[in-house]
């Protein structure tokens, strides 16, 4: 049997990682309200996620990816409640990586809308906005276009 000293520790420790959980949960930026979505461009062999959050989950989105003239993509995952993009433009540039242009526009919804961009796993940027108004998040990502 065990004695109560035991119990007691085994108490305290489950005590200590359940609220450290809940803190981590609460502090965590990504975690600020329960939908998110995000659909995934290749860029040029980069994976570039768009991702979005709403507090309503029958939300939808516009997303915008505007891309360099020398710039290949393609779309590779879309959610069902999203519609996706892709647009080349001569007023972005190659010269140091790629430059990129995110905009969304979420609809159905009330308040705010955050939005973020990962390209290679990394987070290039990000931002806030209301619902109903556009978004933009200018990025670089790190890839070379094969086009210049």
């Amino acid at each position: 049997m065990w004695s109560f000293r035991t119990v007691a520790v085994l108490g305290v420790l489950t005590g200590v990682l359940v609220f450290g959980s809940v803190v981590a949960y609460a502090w965590n930026p990504r975690i600020t309200t329960p939908w998110s979505w995000n659909s995934k461009v290749d860029v040029e062999n980069v994976v570039v996620r768009t991702g979005w959050t709403v507090d309503d989950p029958n939300a939808t989105a516009k997303i915008e990816v505007k891309l360099p003239e020398g710039a290949e993509a393609a779309i590779i995952e879309v959610a069902n409640n999203e519609k996706v993009t892709l647009k080349h433009t001569d007023d972005l540039s190659c010269s140091n990586g790629i430059e990129a242009q995110v905009t969304y526009v979420v609809s159905g919804a009330d308040g705010t809308v955050q939005v973020w961009v990962i390209a290679g796993g990394e987070v290039v940027g990000g931002s806030a906005g209301e619902v109903g108004k556009r978004i933009k998040v200018n990025v670089l990502i790190q890839a070379v276009c094969s086009g210049d």
